[in-house]
């Protein structure tokens, strides 16, 4: 019965890590301070539902394993290795990345499925179900992956839909006639963190196979309007010290 104690206690020790995790995302903070933690999380756009999740996951497994429910909480652990197979390949293949503090809970997640199936008896059908089911994930991960793709579009602007800077900004463009295209700050989370970009409106210009950026309101209708920084008073009306909603915050 010591590896039901075992697999018991490192689930709990992953229960208190992701919990503190959670906590400290409420207050803006991370135990993982690396750069591919912030991608993954800007690209993913559910850190705290999933570290919920996680909290979920972990406590049933450990309420199980108190119980003496081996059979349920292998059942469990088979769930939670497809969910996290699924993850860190969409991170290595989608995001070019990999999380420290994913590999740490996924680490747990596996270590607490090996101490659950050893308390469980696995015939030879079972453990090729178990194989498929895994096999299927992974399957069905690579069927329906959609890389992120480069720009290829000579102007991306990246807005948000309650930015008024940014609505300014479209108004602008489509009284002069100029055509751009749009994409919604929400779904490019994590190149806005690569990019060093903190707020909307930013404009992605395409020039000489490079990409300039261009971030705040006057700037951007600055140049979108070809002109110069002695000719800006033109339209005052459009441009403002402060012509930046910030990403993290609601824009007043």
């Amino acid at each position: 019965m010591k590896v039901r104690w075992l697999a018991f206690a490192v689930s709990t020790f992953y229960l208190l890590l992701v919990l503190t995790e959670l906590i400290l995302s409420l207050h803006g903070k991370s135990l993982c301070p690396e750069t591919s933690c912030k991608i993954v999380s800007g690209f993913a756009g559910s850190q705290r539902e999933m570290l919920l999740a996680g909290t979920v996951y972990f406590s049933l497994l450990s309420l199980l394993l108190l119980l003496r429910k081996f059979p349920l909480a292998a059942l469990l652990s088979l769930s939670g290795i497809s969910a996290e197979l699924v993850f860190l390949m969409r991170q290595f293949l989608e995001y070019h990345t990999l999380c420290q503090f994913c590999l740490v809970v996924a680490a747990g997640v596996i270590a607490v499925a090996v101490f659950s199936f050893s308390l469980v008896r696995l015939s030879l059908r079972e453990v090729f179900m178990t194989a498929s089911i895994l096999f299927s994930f992974s399957l069905a991960f690579l069927l329906t992956r959609i890389p992120v793709s480069p720009i290829t579009s000579d102007k991306v602007l990246i807005y948000s839909p309650s930015c008024p800077h940014c609505e300014r900004v479209i108004q602008f463009c489509k009284e002069q006639g100029i055509e751009l295209s749009l994409c919604r700050e929400t779904n490019v989370k994590g190149i806005l963190y690569c990019l060093g970009i903190k707020g909307v409106p930013a404009l992605l210009v395409r020039q000489d196979g490079e990409v300039r950026i261009i971030e705040g309101e006057g700037n951007v209708v600055s140049y979108l309007a070809g002109l110069s920084e002695s000719q800006k008073s033109l339209i005052p009306e459009l441009f403002q010290e402060e012509g930046v909603c910030s990403v993290k915050k609601k824009c007043e």
